[in-house]
């Protein structure tokens, strides 16, 4: 795993013993198990080597187990609590859900580590934030978007750009057009549009579906460009 994935918190597979390797490092380090391990969750890594070359976080999200609830999958996928590693003190710590509501996601979705703290993309229509501390919480709420499951829409690609958090999806009034989205104060829930640019444009042709035909997979560090593939 390169460091540029690991700082956007990559989601990464676990087994009851997991090797991890961190290259800046140059070796392996075993971590130690977690009231994860043996349940189901979500692993994400969170690096940024602007800030430390050698120090790094891990969130398991613990997700609601199937018929914990009484009902069949219909919380699967349910944070319930997350454990935090740090490479600093080496231990995990644990924390119930802060945000204060139902929070949904996936392992294949976009994640980014970002000033010390992991934003989600989540089935609820918010980006979910948690620091390296589990000891603030909060939701922003996404762009509008297009979202309409029976087209195959993804559920938008987050990342960073300029120093600023970035949200990629289908356009809210043109199902053949994306969306660049700007969080310029993180003190507030306002995203400005940037940029909006049609599939005929970068591709050719229209017959393109955001998140099932194609894919943005990076946001370049420097400018408003992305890179997807199809």
């Amino acid at each position: 795993m390169d460091s540029s994935a690991a700082a956007r918190g990559s989601p990464i597979p676990r087994d009851s013993i997991t090797w991890w390797s961190i290259l800046p490092l140059k070796k392996w380090i075993v971590l130690p198990e977690s009231c994860c391990t043996h349940k189901k969750h979500i692993a994400l890594l969170g690096f940024d080597p602007a800030v430390s070359s050698s120090h790094f976080h891990m969130f398991e999200f613990e997700l609601v187990e199937d018929n914990s609830m009484g009902v069949d999958g219909d919380n699967d996928g349910n944070i319930f609590a997350v454990e935090i590693y740090s490479s600093e003190t080496g231990v995990w710590s644990h924390k119930d859900n802060g945000w204060g509501c139902i929070i949904r996601t996936l392992d294949i979705w976009r994640s980014v580590f970002f000033k010390g703290m992991l934003r989600l993309i989540t089935m609820d229509d918010v980006v979910a934030v948690v620091d390296v501390e589990g000891n603030t919480w909060r939701t922003i709420p996404m762009p509008e978007t297009f979202v309409d499951p029976y087209y195959g829409v993804d559920d938008g690609f987050i990342d960073v750009s300029q120093d600023c958090l970035c949200f990629v999806n289908t356009d809210r009034d043109d199902l053949y057009k994306l969306s660049v989205w700007v969080l310029e104060d993180y003190s507030s829930d306002q995203w400005t549009l940037k940029h909006t640019v049609s599939h005929l444009h970068l591709f050719g042709t229209n017959k393109q579906h955001f998140g099932y035909d194609y894919k943005v997979v990076s946001i370049h560090p420097e400018g408003i460009s992305f890179f997807s593939f199809h």
